[in-house]
């Protein structure tokens, strides 16, 4: 609707072992996933020299979240819906339906239903009314490369991922560090991340790392989003 651009590509994703190919396999056939055991779908990878087979999943999709996040709001701009921009919400103080919400600067917004997608910041705003809500900040560091020639498809191992940008830049994450809302970077990472990279993907050894970045993801004991309507407050999401 918008005509910019997201990023999102059909690029596939190739999980190297060591993994659990059971839950793997299982995981694909409740979601109907195609999948595909293989040796290798990209030369430029190091070859597989483990006992276990790959898993290859050539419908996997990926966006690019700044590209997503611009489409969005122009989407939104189109569709006249108003956005209070750096505007600090007051937490609230006590479970009961709410028809209005105070911002720190003494505005307050009304409206039937409210929905807090606050990410790692949602228990700031919601602790008094939801001590069991447990979100927290996990820092996460990233490198990006720009390979002169690029991997196809996502590729996945140990808990460590690779994603070949449609422009040709590649990204190489990421860490889960419980550190609360640090979002510096160390060159002790930058290390570990590119060992990693070059690990998978040797062409990457000596290549200028084009950024070093990170970013807060909300962390939940089971790893799972937290998508819920409020067990007290009837208009709070």
């Amino acid at each position: 609707e918008t005509g910019l651009p997201t990023g999102f590509i059909k690029s596939g994703f190739l999980l190297l072992p060591p993994y659990d190919q059971t839950a793997a396999i299982k995981w694909c056939e409740a979601h109907h996933q195609a999948y595909e055991m293989v040796d290798s779908v990209d030369a430029k990878l190091v070859s597989n020299h483990h006992s276990q087979l790959s898993l290859w999943m050539p419908d996997v999709c990926q966006a690019r979240p700044p590209f997503l996040m611009r489409a969005l709001r122009q989407w939104l701009e189109q569709n006249n819906v108003t956005l209070l921009e750096q505007t600090e919400l007051s937490p609230l103080d006590e479970i009961k339906p709410i028809n209005t919400w105070k911002t720190l600067d003494g505005l307050e917004i009304k409206a039937d239903k409210f929905v807090v997608t606050s990410g790692a910041w949602s228990f700031q705003l919601l602790k008094s009314v939801a001590d069991k809500l447990n979100i927290k900040p996990m820092r996460g560091q990233i490198l990006l490369y720009q390979p002169a020639e690029n991997l196809k498809q996502i590729v996945y191992k140990d808990g460590f991922y690779m994603i070949p940008r449609a422009d040709g830049q590649l990204l190489a994450g990421s860490t889960l560090e419980d550190v609360g809302f640090d979002t510096s970077v160390t060159e002790e990472v930058k290390a570990e991340l590119a060992a990693k990279a070059e690990a998978i993907m040797p062409s990457l050894k000596g290549l200028p790392i084009i950024k070093h970045w990170s970013g807060l993801r909300p962390g939940t004991p089971e790893n799972l989003p937290t998508i819920s309507a409020h067990p007290q407050i009837q208009n709070l999401y």
